[in-house]
């Protein structure tokens, strides 16, 4: 084979490579950041007595009893200031109720945290995949007008 065929073909190859992976990085991105909230909940105050409409310990559901824990189980004592996503409940519910838990009430903030990643990811895999694809059209035309001024008898 000869050499130059040889090193288009592997920089052909290569920018389909970089084309599918700016592809690949671009889909994953977008897939996580739609399925992930940029919002956090966590204990905002502790009283004997609240306002808001009351929820016992026991009557949450498991995801909201794990979000609960993890929102209230630092070392440094409970309700520190430890923020959580929210995952599997509904953000409203931390909103809008108080939970009691081992005699005291605990209400709750809620916070926006637009530090994701995931836009960075999506224009990088943009990127890469531009990339890619822009280097491979253009071996694809040094191909074909190499091919045209090699034979002078080609039309």
């Amino acid at each position: 084979m000869n050499g130059r065929k040889y090193v288009g073909r592997v920089a052909r190859l290569i920018a389909v490579g970089l084309c599918v992976l700016g592809i690949v990085i671009a889909g994953w991105a977008t897939y996580t950041t739609a399925q992930s909230t940029p919002y956090l909940v966590q204990v905002d105050d502790v009283t004997t007595s609240s306002s808001e409409p009351a929820i016992a310990y026991r009557d949450l559901s498991s995801s909201q009893q794990a979000i609960f824990d993890r929102m209230t189980t630092d070392p440094a004592g409970p309700a520190t200031g430890q923020a959580t996503h929210v995952e599997g409940t509904s953000l409203a519910f931390f909103a809008n109720s108080a939970v009691r838990y081992r005699g005291e009430m605990y209400t709750f903030d809620i916070q926006y945290d637009p530090g994701s990643p995931g836009p960075l990811f999506v224009g990088f895999g943009v990127l890469v995949a531009l990339v890619g694809g822009c280097s491979l059209l253009l071996l694809w035309y040094r191909g074909r007008r190499r091919e045209a001024t090699a034979d002078p008898l080609a039309a």
